[in-house]
């Protein structure tokens, strides 16, 4: 945090939300700016700070350091289990696609190609509304745009030992039924959606919501992410699970509404036209496609 020490060489060039203090007090050897020893802030999930300086360089009582960038809202602020604080949350802002991420939830065979153990119930809603073949291009204008595509498979071992609620409601069906049983064609990414160059696959997904146990969330502050934008299967389960969360921590969060699909028509129009709408910002592929073509 000190002026003779660039930010960068401290968090990584990625950028970190939020805002930091024009000056802090030295008060102990131990403490600085609320900090034991620069010991990692358990409300904040960016990392350790452990080792940013050695004992050595800690400064004298009272010493007062001007740090570069003017202070809106210290970090204590952020709550447990968020990435923002309110006063920086992101929601409903511009799309730069710089800072704008597509996760793409479970385009695997199981449910996207026929033969797939799922496919013959979403086949009808990804039929009437083209969500694969929209999901597919609107990935690459992504892209092109300098948006990050994040894909996010769930896969289960053999055994099942890992399925974190096996004996109750969807996941109890996951178990039951073997699927997305690791090393199986089932559980591949389908081929139309295969990841490409500068493409992240996220890690550790078992349950419904992509952020609990994977890395999603790291690889989001990794790469300086503002807005969400979800896909996938299934609309009402794991993509609005999904949505929830994000939302929760203060991201701009946009569902893409014809690229997703469920096993009823109802069910996608309740998820679609009704809960989506309190969680993110709903669109159309054709309406993110032109707010992308805009920046």
């Amino acid at each position: 945090f000190f002026s003779f020490l660039p930010l960068e060489a401290m968090f990584g060039a990625s950028a970190y939300p939020f805002e930091m203090a024009s000056s802090y007090t030295y008060a102990s050897p131990t403490t600085f700016g609320g900090y034991s020893g620069f010991a990692s802030y358990p409300s904040y999930p960016l990392g350790s700070y452990s080792s940013v300086l050695p004992a050595a360089s800690y400064p004298s009582f009272g010493t007062t350091y001007t740090i570069g960038t003017p202070l809106a809202s210290e970090i204590e602020t952020v709550p447990h289990g968020r990435v923002f604080s309110s006063k920086n949350a992101h929601g409903g802002e511009d799309v730069d696609p710089k800072t704008t991420a597509l996760v793409m939830i479970e385009y695997q065979n199981e449910f996207a190609t026929p033969n797939g153990k799922l496919h013959e119930g979403v086949r009808p809603v990804m039929e009437s509304n083209g969500m694969l073949e929209k999901s597919v291009e609107v990935c690459q204008a992504a892209r092109a745009k300098g948006c990050k595509v994040i894909h996010s498979p769930i896969i289960f071992k053999a055994d099942k030992s890992d399925n974190p609620n096996k004996g109750l409601g969807i996941l109890k069906g996951c178990a039951d039924g073997e699927l997305f049983l690791e090393g199986t064609w089932n559980a591949e990414i389908c081929e139309a959606m295969s990841p490409k160059d500068g493409d992240l696959i996220i890690n550790g997904k078992k349950g419904l919501d992509a952020f609990p146990g994977t890395d999603l969330e790291q690889l989001l502050i990794q790469n300086g992410i503002k807005t969400v934008v979800l896909g996938g299967f299934l609309t009402n389960c794991c993509v609005e699970s999904t949505m929830r969360t994000a939302f929760e921590k203060g991201y701009n969060v946009i569902t893409l509404t014809d690229c997703t699909a469920t096993n009823s028509a109802e069910g996608q129009k309740a998820a679609t036209e009704g809960t989506y709408t309190l969680f993110s910002k709903p669109m159309t592929q054709a309406e993110f496609l032109e707010v992308l073509n805009k920046e």
